[in-house]
């Protein structure tokens, strides 16, 4: 008998076979090591004997045919206090080992199942920074269309500041990011209006389209 569901967090309940499982199965080689079962919604295709026990089917990764759209939350870490709101300062830092590797973009990640735009902001500034933040609040979204690495994201921009002024970023996920600095919003005009690249510098597509979607959008402002 085959079934065919789609893998996520919660695919496998109905069934009793745990996320864990399926990490595990991957980690043994039962299932071939392909990073879309965990990030795309890949289908996985069960093989069940009647007479195995209930946790021993046998588990091939069957690559979805279907793309999925996703929604990504983006974070504009605000200096505070600004030196000009019509130029905040703000945390961005260069992306690794994911699509839009080697270009630079707001700490962020995927909206996980049952959290609210301000809980994922808060989080992913946390573990890609060590940074604890305040005043999160939603400030516009775009739609991210990236052909070339077959991804589709609805990104959810939002704005915060630091809970205490004088603490500085760190690198908490190094196999993510490669450093966090401080940039301008001047600065970053000027990088979409180079094209999104200066000096070998890309921006993240989602950051692009920030500007070319939102024409007149400043953070600091709201």
């Amino acid at each position: 008998m085959i079934l065919r569901y789609d893998c996520n967090r919660d695919f496998a309940r109905s069934i009793g076979i745990s996320y864990y499982d399926i990490n595990l199965a991957i980690k043994l080689g039962v299932v071939s090591n392909n990073s879309w079962v965990l990030q795309d919604c890949t289908r996985i295709e069960l093989s069940v004997p009647c007479s195995f026990p209930r946790k021993s089917y046998l588990m091939t990764a069957v690559p979805s045919t279907t793309p999925q759209v996703r929604v990504g939350v983006g974070v504009f870490v605000l200096e505070a206090p600004q030196r000009s709101l019509d130029n905040p300062r703000f945390l961005i830092g260069e992306r690794l080992n994911a699509h839009g590797a080697g270009t630079w973009a707001t700490p962020g990640g995927h909206l996980e199942f049952g959290e609210s735009f301000e809980e994922c902001a808060a989080r992913e500034v946390m573990e890609e920074t060590g940074l604890k933040v305040k005043n999160v609040r939603f400030l516009t979204a775009t739609n991210n269309h990236m052909p070339a690495d077959r991804k589709h994201y609805v990104t959810i921009f939002m704005a915060c500041e630091r809970e205490n002024d004088h603490d500085q970023p760190r690198v908490m996920e190094p196999q993510k990011c490669a450093l966090w600095d401080w940039s301008t919003w001047e600065d970053l005009l000027g990088w979409v209006r180079q094209g999104g690249e200066v000096k070998g510098k890309k921006l993240f597509t989602p950051l692009l389209n920030l500007i070319r979607q939102h024409p007149g959008l400043i953070p600091g402002r709201g």
